[in-house]
């Protein structure tokens, strides 16, 4: 049997895990709370299963903003819960459930939830700047 490193995962497990860390404000295995929210890195070069990408989730409390950040990585956003927006240097995209927004590489953004929170289904191209929220083994 040939192992090329392929994975699958089910989305709703993933959201059920991190959505439960930020519930219950406790780390897990996989998830962890970093500045208020809780961030799970999936996929990465960091962890050793991809090459190129990175693929991770971000859950958001309540009316919640991220702080302004940037990042070298392209980002590709995907809200799987929850509502809320991305402020892309004065660009307001809005975010609802199965809404998809791009960062280009540098812009300056914030995220911030709505009342009821925000889930987030990222990935990033080229790897990097997740390596400040994958787990010690």
């Amino acid at each position: 049997m040939d192992h090329n490193n392929s994975k699958s995962w089910d989305l709703q497990d993933l959201v059920l895990n991190i959505e439960t860390v930020l519930k219950n404000k406790k780390d897990n295995i996989d998830a962890r709370l970093v500045e208020g929210r809780a961030q799970y890195v999936v996929l990465s070069p960091g962890k050793g299963d991809s090459e190129h990408i990175v693929m991770g989730l971000a859950s958001l409390p309540k009316n919640f903003s991220t702080p302004e950040h940037n990042h070298f990585s392209e980002e590709i956003a995907v809200c799987v819960n929850g509502s809320g927006q991305v402020d892309i240097e004065g660009d307001v995209h809005l975010m609802n459930k199965d809404s998809i927004v791009y960062v280009p590489s540098s812009l300056n953004h914030v995220t911030t939830s709505n009342r009821e929170g925000l889930t987030v289904l990222w990935f990033y191209a080229p790897p990097g700047s997740e390596s400040k929220w994958i787990q010690e083994e």
